[in-house]
């Protein structure tokens, strides 16, 4: 699978074009799937073509030429850079890349505990991405175990879930992983004979909960981003403005402003009831001026005919939006207004929900009230905005001199 060349100069694309990477796309097949090795495939015969008409171009040069005239999203252009970023390790340092493999098949006792946990996540509220990174988590404990020959949780020690978590396989966990492991053994305790998941869910590590600062909008960048919601004179497609001002003064979730219908948008009344993806919960929220305005103006100027139920579709597909499509609003926006636009900035719709919350609760809006705006599930949630606003937090102290 390695192949023998390694220089220290850069190479021409015409160095990659003429390498043999059948060994890499075996791999890839192997290890993850058909469709996923001929994505690299695909991207080895752009290589191809383009050092055909210009073999001198480096790989830095046609990194840039792929970003600079790419027709697809940023996130798939990221993507295509990634594949040639690791075609050229392959094809320089013999390096195969680093891959989600394919789950192998489990021992009876933890295939029943997954299905199990399956069945109790669909019973209840949880989303379909929910489920996933609860059966992800647990899947990826069990084939730990299995991988040390331990076939059943009567037989789990403790140095051997420590180890997990430290990363003796190279990959660390925190509290989220133990948290996810946690609850689905809970969820399952009569698998199991009486003791035997409540004895491995104590090996767990309790992680401290701590508050993490959240990098927030100051005032000045929320005016910024406002300014570019409300002004028509610059070019952002008022699809992103629109779904960017649902997450801004609505507060709504990505899943649930992809997954909007006129049913849930009422002009008249000035309202949005959407039943939560998330949670499952319904709530109905004040629909602002300026959501009303962009959402008009982008079905009537932009969106293409189509018999989708969704208000937001693509161009081209007419589909419901992506996670890919949502977040690349968000950075349309961003990067018109200038914030948060540097590397390494946290991105995102839920920077402007975040924004949405802190704002309510800094005008002295009551905790509990704002998480129900919001769809908590736990009406304090909302605190954790609180939290995380060092501002707010300033506030709410308390001098040591009245307790002296």
């Amino acid at each position: 699978y390695f192949c023998r060349r390694n220089t220290t100069t850069p190479m021409n694309i015409k160095d990659i074009a003429g390498s043999d990477i059948k060994p890499l796309l075996k791999y890839i097949e192997e290890q993850t799937s058909k469709d996923n090795a001929y994505l690299y495939r695909t991207e080895f015969k752009h290589i191809a073509e383009m050092a055909s008409s210009h073999p001198s171009i480096t790989i830095d040069e046609y990194k840039k030429l792929l970003a600079d005239s790419a027709k697809s999203g940023r996130l798939q252009t990221l993507r295509r850079m990634s594949y040639v970023d690791k075609i050229y390790d392959y094809v320089n340092k013999g390096t195969l890349p680093m891959v989600q493999h394919k789950r192998t098949d489990l021992p009876p006792e933890y295939t029943s505990f997954i299905s199990m946990l399956r069945s109790r996540l669909d019973s209840s509220v949880s989303s379909p991405r929910t489920i996933e990174n609860y059966v992800d988590a647990v899947w990826s404990f069990c084939a730990y175990l299995v991988a040390h020959n331990v076939l059943s949780f009567k037989n789990v020690a403790e140095p051997l879930v420590v180890s997990y978590f430290n990363g003796a396989d190279g990959k660390p966990r925190g509290r989220t992983i133990s948290r996810r492991i946690r609850n689905a053994i809970l969820r399952c305790l009569d698998l199991w004979e009486e003791g035997v998941g409540n004895r491995v869910v104590s090996m767990l590590p309790d992680y401290p909960s701590g508050t993490t600062i959240y990098p927030g909008l100051s005032k000045e960048e929320s005016a910024a981003v406002e300014k570019v919601l409300i002004n028509d004179s610059n070019s952002v497609p008022y699809r992103s403005k629109a779904i960017c001002s649902l997450a801004f003064y609505a507060g709504l979730r990505e899943s649930d402003i992809s997954g909007l219908t006129c049913g849930n948008v009422n002009f008249k009344k000035k309202v949005i009831h959407v039943k939560q993806q998330k949670t499952g919960m319904e709530v109905t929220i004040p629909l602002d001026v300026v959501c009303s305005n962009l959402i008009v103006k982008y079905v009537r100027l932009e969106r293409a005919p189509s018999q989708s139920p969704y208000i937001f579709i693509r161009k081209k597909t007419k589909d419901r939006l992506s996670r890919q499509d949502m977040y690349e609003a968000s950075i349309d926006v961003l990067s018109s207004a200038g914030v948060h636009a540097g590397k390494g900035e946290r991105k995102g719709l839920h920077l402007f929900r975040h924004h949405m919350a802190t704002s309510l609760i800094e005008t002295g809006a009551n905790p509990a009230i704002v998480s129900a705006m919001l769809g908590h599930r736990d009406p304090s949630s909302a605190l954790r905005y609180l939290n995380s606003d060092l501002e707010l937090l300033k506030r709410c102290s308390l001098s040591i001199s009245e307790f002296t």
